[in-house]
């Protein structure tokens, strides 16, 4: 099913989705529903690949910062295109290898891009806001502090 992608703003009601998704104790949900969140605040993210270096940065610190969203009755939900096995691997990889290590956060597999074109974050054409020949954050260190030393007050 195609679904048009639009922008989703604070306090408007998130679209559903049911997939299958890792849970913070390593184990495969299958049938992870948002709406069983309905009622707490939900911080909702997203990350193009698992197994990257750009990537693994945002994903531990929104690990090391989950006492701060379980304060605020928040709850962390990180969604890629990758499957829940690719999700597992990368949880079991430890950190100084380029793995996350065991995340407290729930991570879904968004296998057809559907939830990500739900919510505006990729378009058919590719990652919202992105078009072919604008520069891009490679996965390396000097790739990336080139690119936000050069764009870094616009993001």
């Amino acid at each position: 099913m195609q679904h048009a992608a639009h922008t989703i703003t604070i306090a408007q009601e998130a679209p559903d989705f049911t997939t299958a998704a890792v849970r913070p104790d390593g184990t495969i949900d299958a049938q992870f529903r948002l709406i069983d969140l309905k009622g707490q605040y939900v911080a909702l993210f997203f990350w193009p690949l698992d197994h990257t270096l750009v990537c693994q940065t945002e994903l531990l610190a929104f690990d090391h910062r989950l006492a701060a969203f379980k304060q605020r009755n928040c709850t962390v939900v990180g969604v890629s295109i990758d499957s829940v096995y690719s999700h597992i691997q990368w949880r079991n990889t430890p950190v100084e290898h380029g793995g996350i290590g065991p995340v407290g956060f729930t991570m879904v597999s968004d296998l057809r891009g559907s939830i990500a074109q739900r919510y505006g974050v990729r378009t058919p054409e590719g990652p919202a806001n992105w078009h072919e020949g604008e520069d891009a954050m490679a996965p390396t260190a000097d790739a990336t502090t080139r690119f936000l030393q050069l764009h870094g007050a616009t993001l």
